[in-house]
């Protein structure tokens, strides 16, 4: 099942914005590499989002003049993307900082076991969110960074035993 969820929201945010889809692909992947994506789920992801694309280049040939579209603006892009990657990073400071600062204290603070660590789940998060404002201008500045924010708090507060987090978590609010 979590497969076919995947796989139908990589296939709409390739559909709709490839950056969306790129900064998802870098969370997927954390997601397989730390055991929360098995490797079934993500290959059923990657069947459903090839056969439903197949379909739609054999039925419009849309996809390849979107992946033509794409090349010509990459190529034309002014700049190159490490001066792109500087401007999102600066224009989501205010909220990239002090998640990158969050996630710090709770790798310091915090001993686990796995690789899902929360505070690796913020980092990557940051990172796919300053790849994707870094070619968007619009005014979502890291929003999807919320659900990760509320999963690592439950997940960090449930199974706090130092009370650390809890002081940290009382000076962000």
């Amino acid at each position: 099942m979590m497969g076919l969820v995947i796989g139908l929201a990589m296939t709409v945010l390739f559909s709709v914005k490839i950056t969306a889809f790129l900064a998802a692909g870098l969370l997927c992947a954390y997601g397989l590499l730390s055991g929360k994506i098995s490797l079934a789920s993500t290959l059923t992801a990657i069947v459903l989002s090839a056969v439903m694309l197949a379909i739609a280049e054999l039925t419009t040939g849309i996809v390849l003049a979107y992946i033509s579209d794409i090349f010509l603006l990459v190529t034309s892009n002014e700049g190159g993307l490490a001066s792109r990657l500087l401007q999102g990073a600066s224009r989501t400071f205010g909220i990239s900082a002090p998640a990158a600062l969050m996630a710090l204290v709770l790798l310091l603070t915090h001993k686990w076991e796995r690789l899902d660590h929360p505070s690796m789940w913020i980092f990557a998060t940051v990172v796919a969110g300053i790849f994707f404002e870094s070619q968007n201008t619009g005014g979502q500045e890291l929003i999807f960074m919320i659900p990760v924010m509320v999963y690592v708090m439950t997940k960090v507060l449930r199974n706090d035993t130092t009370q650390t987090a809890r002081r940290y978590t009382r000076l962000c609010y």
